[in-house]
């Protein structure tokens, strides 16, 4: 890769962790393990944003810049924002109550006391008069499975009666489910069966599912998707390829520019009379590079296997040119679906609309080579890692398909209901095979390496989502979605230590070139929350860091690593921010300057 000169070259990069200066150059990360995914797999040491693109990649750290803020990344992993490249994500936003996503990594019992004891703070307590409502309840529903628990079953009432808000715990699409003695009370009230032990059969879940969605209106939609989408920040989840579900609630955070996930909204049908009028609506649809429709699936005229009238709704995408995805499972399925994708192609060219199998548990080399043959691609999920839902088949075949010398292949989860969203589960099945109970649940020989599955979850999904001119690695001109790790995640499978794969999140995550997540590892962000982080809330939501007179490094305060960066930059330095007195050198002027505010910013 040629990598071009670096534009800021104005005063010496200090030793400080960021600071506010105007400049020509918005953001400069530095001091990092860059893995851009760019053609060449090159690792750079630091990028330059400008606006919301990439401005400039660096193989080492530049000697100068004018950047108006920097950041050392203390040389930790980065990488491109993930692609989920098939989720059910809307689904898990609009879940009643309050979603908690972060149930997915809850290991034992004792995780997912702690996990609910942090979500509580953010949940109203239930009134004055006892009577609890949708709004106070905790909620997991779907997205992880009772195997996960080292207990191997969900928490019993015991447990989260510690929990002093109503909680509902609900794998899966029908449960069974778990709630505490605040959940049996209103469940209670509400005429759905609950055992004494706070229990709910599967034939029961549904019924309270829909008494808390009951409650649950169109303002609670959008801030769960918000919630949402700052979780999905927090794991460097920033692209998803989303399935099902009315997009009009996330929409609003898109319209006053709130929202901080990237969503390829899809659109599917399950009848072909249906099948026009979805049609025109994509050819229509005037979304942008936050959101927009995609393409028509995961179904269009239903059915698991090939219904009677597909022939004739495929007929009608390829004469209007567009692209579909479709849910296959097995592979005999995904051979009946290409019969019909052949016959068409031959009265309707599909080779450049990107038609794509999703699932598809056991493809074949035959069936990848008809699949390329078409121009098509192998979305390939991650269902597997669920413990409970076992899949006659086991699978994808991760290597196969990455080994394919021309098929386009890219992963997902799947998640929402049946499996979790977290990328991190899944690449740690994708690099293990082993599911949440620990079981072997890819074919021997078909895992792939932690390198390897990031690329599936970048680079390869965004021609998924078409998105590859802009999104999936980290390239000069390409959209600045950047996530910087918690670990060293190369490190982590060189030390086989994969199940460490599973914690991993993030600690800053930006995009469109803007911060929307840290957790304070590396910016504190002025208004963050009492565990030191923060997200965008709303459209002028800005993390703002560094912001008092002398605080070089932007930690809040004063103090000596301000000292050492102002004898650092000691000398002509016009523009950089250790000069204080903005006369263009840092000298004594600029050292009495920080001594006269030294503390903590006010």
């Amino acid at each position: 890769m040629t990598l071009l000169p670096f534009a800021c070259s104005l005063c010496l990069i200090p030793a400080a962790v960021a600071s506010n200066v105007g400049g020509p150059c918005d953001l400069l990360l530095y001091n990092g393990t860059i893995m851009t995914f760019d053609d060449q797999g090159t690792t750079a040491s630091a990028i330059e944003i400008t606006g919301n693109v990439v401005t400039a990649v660096w193989l080492v750290d530049p000697g100068k810049t004018d950047c108006a803020q920097l950041i050392d990344l203390d040389g930790r992993t980065v990488i491109p924002g993930l692609i989920d490249n098939h989720v059910h994500w809307l689904a898990r936003a609009y879940r009643p109550g309050h979603n908690v996503a972060e149930m997915d990594n809850a290991f034992s019992w004792q995780d997912a006391v702690d996990i609910l004891l942090v979500k509580m703070s953010g949940v109203p307590q239930v009134g004055e008069r006892g009577v609890a409502t949708a709004d106070n309840f905790l909620t997991a529903i779907g997205g992880f499975t009772p195997t996960q628990f080292v207990e191997g079953v969900l928490p019993d009432l015991a447990t989260l009666d510690g929990i002093d808000r109503p909680v509902f715990l609900s794998p899966g699409f029908d449960g069974p489910s778990q709630t505490n003695s605040a959940g049996i009370a209103y469940f209670g009230a509400h005429g759905v069966t609950v055992s004494n032990d706070g229990s709910i059969t599967s034939g029961n879940t549904a019924a309270a599912r829909n008494a808390l969605s009951a409650e649950h209106d169109f303002d609670d939609q959008v801030r769960g998707t918000l919630d949402l989408m700052a979780w999905s920040a927090s794991v460097g989840l920033t692209t998803v390829m989303n399935f099902s579900d009315d997009s009009t609630a996330a929409e609003t955070l898109f319209d006053d520019g709130t929202a901080f996930t990237r969503i390829r909204h899809n659109l599917g049908s399950q009848g072909l009379a249906q099948v026009p009028n979805i049609i025109q609506q994509l050819l229509t649809s005037d979304g942008d590079d936050m959101f927009r429709h995609v393409l028509l699936g995961e179904f269009v005229v239903g059915g698991q296997t090939v219904p009677p009238d597909y022939d004739d709704a495929a007929l009608l995408m390829a004469d209007a040119g567009v692209s579909h995805h479709q849910h296959a499972i097995p592979n005999s399925v995904a051979g009946g679906f290409l019969d019909v994708w052949e016959t068409i192609n031959g009265v309707f060219p599909i080779t450049t609309l990107r038609w794509q199998l999703a699932h598809v548990f056991d493809m074949s080399a035959g069936t990848m080579n008809r699949l390329d043959a078409l121009g098509g691609g192998f979305a390939m999920q991650t269902q597997n890692y669920s413990g409970t839902l076992l899949f006659t088949d086991a699978g994808p075949p991760f290597r196969s398909a990455y080994d394919h010398a021309t098929l386009r292949v890219s992963t997902g989860t799947d998640g929402g209901n049946i499996v979790t969203i977290n990328p991190w589960l899944a690449i740690y099945f994708m690099t293990t095979g082993l599911n949440d109970a620990g079981t072997l649940r890819v074919p021997s020989g078909e895992t792939i390496t932690v390198t390897e599955a990031i690329e599936l979850y970048t680079t390869a999904a965004s021609w998924f989502s078409f998105d590859e001119a802009t999104l999936g690695s980290l390239e000069i001109g390409k959209f600045a979605d950047v996530v910087v790790l918690s670990d060293d995640v190369l490190a982590l499978e060189r030390l086989g230590q994969h199940a460490r794969l599973r914690d991993v999140t993030s600690v800053l995550t930006i995009v469109d070139g803007d911060i929307v997540y840290s957790d304070g590892t590396l910016v504190q962000c002025a208004d963050s929350n009492e565990y030191g982080q923060w997200h965008r809330r709303t459209g002028d939501s800005v993390c703002v860091f560094g912001t008092c007179f002398g605080d070089v490094d932007g930690d809040g305060a004063v103090g000596i690593v301000d000292f050492l960066a102002v004898l650092a930059a000691w000398g002509p330095c016009p523009g950089c921010p250790e000069d204080l007195d903005d006369n263009g050198s840092v000298g004594i002027n600029d050292f009495l300057a920080l001594l006269a505010a030294w503390g903590d910013c006010p």
